[in-house]
């Protein structure tokens, strides 16, 4: 799809009846040995040395370099640093031509790692971790459509994260005055050289920018666990924003799907009794759950039983849709139809 945001409706739906849904992703705890694919470790390890030191750029001048107190020691100035990191370290995998899945996971290891011997506490370092990889691979769009779905209506309440995550933002200079997203970490919608091509073949759109699309999705599932409005929102900006720019795929509501449900199982991990373990896994276990066949270390007999589990429940939710997924998706490709004969009848006058 081309590039345009995730957009939330101004009047969600009424929740339709569901359908059976396979058992929560992620219910135990991670065995921190299983790491992401070896090929790109020598990068990872080149950031390591190279990308800590990098010096804190230009953020909001509103500012004030003080951190919450809930973030432990950990400094304003140390996290825009790493978000700088992180930026250094998509750009390098990308031009080396590393497919995007695994950028991904490679990007959530270094996150992982930056904070870990930290004494954030291990649910914070979560949250460090969702909130810098969704700037540096969605950039403006993950404050701007958190900030919009905090105002829209809704049965219940908006859960606390939200706020949480814009406060942290804020803490962090985001936005940025100047509004350069790239000074703060931004690294594009580019990143994936292979366009899609390590993606699951439901969620693979064949563009560079499916990393951008899903990790929308998943911030979202994470920080609210809202279903309903996440769903209507992929829909409405489906129908809207893909007619208009000539991105409407059924690869992109499934990606909303899958995206949500990760979100959710990252939240319930972090929520859990081992947090700290399970943020070990958070590399394989994006691999396993947004990966082809599960990702190298699944096709290779080699994931853990996390990873396993993930990748199992993730093709059995693609595999089974219940039937408001599906009739959502004949919803699509009917617009998507009638949208191509519309711009031929218009081509012919």
């Amino acid at each position: 799809m081309k590039i345009r945001p995730a957009s939330l409706p101004q009047n969600p739906p009424v929740t339709p009846s569901k359908g059976s849904t396979p058992k929560p992703l992620g219910s135990s705890p991670a065995d921190p040995s299983h790491r992401v694919s070896d090929h790109f470790q020598q990068a990872l390890a080149d950031n390591t040395r190279t990308a800590r030191a990098v010096a804190s750029v230009s953020f909001a001048a509103e500012a004030k370099g003080v951190a919450p107190s809930d973030w432990g020691t950990v400094s304003v100035e140390e996290r825009q640093q790493n978000l700088k990191a992180l930026q250094t370290l998509a750009h390098r995998l990308r031009d080396q031509g590393v497919p995007g899945v695994e950028i991904w996971a490679s990007l959530r290891n270094e996150a992982v790692e930056r904070y870990a011997h930290t004494d954030a506490s291990p649910q914070r370092q979560a949250d460090f971790v969702i909130q810098d990889i969704s700037l540096v691979t969605v950039g403006k769009d993950a404050l701007k459509y958190l900030a919009q779905y905090e105002g829209l209506p809704r049965i219940g309440k908006v859960d606390p994260l939200v706020d949480t995550f814009q406060r942290d933002w804020e803490a962090l200079g985001i936005p940025p005055a100047d509004n350069n997203w790239e000074a703060v970490g931004w690294a594009g919608n580019d990143l994936d050289t292979h366009t899609g091509q390590d993606f699951r073949p439901e969620i693979n759109d064949k563009t560079k920018n499916q990393i951008f699309h899903t990790m929308f999705y998943e911030m979202m599932g994470y920080v609210t666990q809202d279903d309903l409005l996440i769903r209507a929102g992929s829909i409405v900006h489906e129908v809207r924003d893909g007619v208009a720019d000539g991105g409407l795929s059924t690869e992109d509501h499934n990606a909303s799907y899958v995206g949500t449900a990760m979100g959710k199982a990252f939240r319930k991990m972090r929520d859990g009794k081992h947090t700290s373990q399970a943020l070990q896994q958070w590399g394989s276990l994006t691999l396993a759950g947004y990966g082809k066949g599960g990702g190298p270390e699944v096709r290779a007999g080699k994931a853990s039983p996390e990873a396993q589990q993930v990748h199992t429940q993730m093709s059995e939710k693609l595999s089974n849709k219940n039937i408001l997924w599906r009739t959502e998706n004949l919803f699509i490709q009917g617009v998507d139809q009638l949208n191509i004969g519309y711009q031929r009848l218009k081509a012919l006058f």
